[in-house]
């Protein structure tokens, strides 16, 4: 009957390894996709010093001139990302959003405009980048002449964020 039981005993422990470290290798199976999956997108920023407008050089500030950037799918398989513009100035003297207008292109098309305060959760577009590819994006934007901001700026950045589902 001891037999038996340390029998039994071994059986639990080897089953309850084995469990665990096919659960582990799983895991890591799934875990390594992810991180293959972000680490296939190529973005390049045509960027000047800082994106900053600035009132007192709005005159410079041409509403053709634009902020340019790619991003390329080097991987296997179609890539969703996110396009965020994160305000980069917590200063008294920036300018509001809600007297900016903004334009984003991609491929050279207008894809959305309007003014930058209507931009949900800072996320001006949610697209996806087929294998090989590569979306071209520009965006400008400019102070609304009718506002009052003079010796305001606004400074923002922009980040692009794979879309894992």
């Amino acid at each position: 009957m001891k037999k038996i039981d340390i029998k039994v005993i071994v059986i639990t422990i080897l089953l309850t390894v084995s469990v665990c470290v096919l659960t582990f290798l799983f895991f890591q199976l799934f875990t390594d996709k992810e991180t293959a999956l972000i680490s296939n997108l190529e973005i390049s920023f045509n960027q000047n010093d800082d994106n900053t407008i600035d009132y007192n050089n709005i005159k410079t500030y041409d509403k053709s001139e634009n902020y340019k950037f790619k991003i390329k799918n080097k991987g296997e398989t179609t890539t969703k990302y996110k396009v965020v513009i994160v305000d980069n100035s917590k200063e008294k003297t920036s300018i509001d959003r809600s007297n900016l207008n903004y334009e984003l292109y991609l491929n050279n098309r207008v894809l959305h405009h309007g003014r930058l305060s209507q931009i949900e959760n800072d996320t001006l577009d949610v697209n996806t980048v087929k294998k090989d590819s590569t979306n071209s994006y520009s965006i400008r934007i400019w102070v609304d002449e009718e506002k009052d901001t003079q010796d305001k700026v606004y400074k923002y950045y922009l980040k692009v964020v794979p879309v894992i589902n």
